[in-house]
């Protein structure tokens, strides 16, 4: 039986499960945003009085979290999803949304590198969830459970997204 992971880049870390996928995900995306804030010394002035931040302490690592637990109770995946090409076309598209926000935003100090890698990351682990996710709940899964994990994470990313929109996320430059 296969996986719905075994072709992903990200299966080695899948395979660690949900809890230290989420834990991963607090730590590179939180972790490297505290150590921007601590070195323009706005830990208390920017990061943890912005509510955007919010979504990267708690909604992003609920998201990594689910998306593993989904993928984990994916028992049949169909054969489509677990081809290859997945991997390298979303990671493309990672990667451009990546050079757009780091431009967009302005955000060429090496101090961005890490949290830089961070959104590539995870733009690729979202995107790939919700494009395979969702072809294998059209396609085979008739689990409503899985379905609410499929929402979840979509409402989980889309309330962080919205939250940086309305408190845009703005540290001084490092």
């Amino acid at each position: 039986m296969s996986r719905i992971t075994e072709k992903d880049f990200l299966d080695p870390l899948y395979s660690l499960g949900p809890y230290i996928v989420a834990i991963v995900i607090l730590f590179w995306g939180f972790g490297t945003l505290l150590l921007v804030a601590i070195k323009t010394k706005t830990v208390f002035s920017v990061l943890l009085a912005n509510p955007a931040f919010i979504g990267d302490l708690f909604l992003l690592p609920i998201a990594g979290f689910l998306i593993t637990y989904f993928y984990r109770s994916v028992n049949n995946p169909i054969d489509i999803i677990i081809l290859p090409v997945w991997s390298y076309v979303i990671l493309t598209i990672a990667i451009i949304l990546t050079v757009v926000s780091v431009t967009r935003n302005e955000l060429f100090n090496i101090w961005w590198i890490p949290h830089q890698t961070f959104y590539c990351f995870f733009a690729y682990l979202t995107i790939s969830f919700l494009i395979k996710g969702l072809l294998q709940l059209i396609l085979v899964t008739s689990d409503k459970a899985l379905w609410l994990v499929w929402a979840s994470v979509l409402i989980l990313v889309s309330a962080s997204a919205i939250l940086g929109i309305v408190f845009p996320k703005i540290f001084p430059e490092p």
